[in-house]
């Protein structure tokens, strides 16, 4: 992992288990590396036989800090709005793709980055290194559906809610409210995601039956991802008559 990738987006297959390496060092995502995902998960869906998906950052700081903000300012409305769509939707796959999927999280994953690591079957964090966070209220940014559904439908309630009001999780916090399956030391955690991946990829082998139990079970949330609703109107502020 050590290795110095030029691509913002590799895929490697290791007999099954396939890595998916963010390359860049802050992991935002634009169209370009929007599509380069999809075309890993392409590949990964194609392969027969035991599988499993592991998406790791190669950033000694950040697994990612989502949307590519910058970029998409400078490309106008229409494009910034449909980036906003495709990455949910990107989540929407993720939730019901057809393999065991695991977030490695080595750093940083905020905002669309820590919806992403949530649109994952199993999260990884490693102690020390980070913080998993939806920081949108601190930054005056509200989040459209999809977006939050993602996170909503893998969390208890009291857990949701601490995440929208924008507490910065640490690994260890984050595995005591279940935002995260494991907190991992760093000399540890790859082996450890590697046997998790050891363990479940047999069900990857089912693919076309998980992609069913995964789309039943969080069938809401992949919808709202599906249809991309970014205009979403909101009722005025109730206020009490004095």
């Amino acid at each position: 992992m050590d290795k110095d990738l030029k691509d913002i987006v590799e895929l490697r297959n290791h007999k099954g288990i396939f890595i998916l390496y963010l390359n860049t060092e802050e992991n935002r995502f634009n169209s370009t590396s929007i599509n380069k995902i999809h075309e890993c998960l392409d590949e990964v869906e194609k392969y027969e036989g035991d599988t499993c998906l592991i998406t790791v950052s190669t950033s000694k700081k950040i697994w990612s800090n989502g949307l590519d903000l910058d970029w998409m300012a400078s490309q106008g409305q229409e494009v910034f709005k449909q980036n906003i769509i495709d990455f949910i939707r990107l989540f929407g796959r993720f939730l019901i793709f057809p393999v065991p999927t695991i977030a490695m999280i080595q750093g940083h994953a905020f905002a669309g980055g820590c919806m992403l690591a949530m649109a994952h079957d199993y999260r990884y964090m490693m102690n020390g290194k980070g913080f998993i966070c939806l920081p949108e209220l601190d930054i005056n940014m509200w989040l459209p559906f999809g977006m939050t559904d993602v996170c909503q439908c893998k969390l208890t309630p009291e857990a949701y809610t601490e995440m929208y009001y924008g507490k910065r999780f640490t690994s260890l916090e984050a595995e005591k409210y279940g935002v995260i399956t494991k907190a991992c030391d760093k000399r540890t955690i790859f082996d450890e995601v590697m046997m998790k991946a050891k363990t479940v990829m047999d069900r990857g082998n089912k693919k076309e039956i998980l992609h069913k139990i995964k789309y039943i079970t969080y069938y809401d949330a992949y919808e709202r991802c599906r249809k991309g609703e970014i205009e979403v109107t909101v009722p005025p502020v109730q206020r009490a008559k004095i």
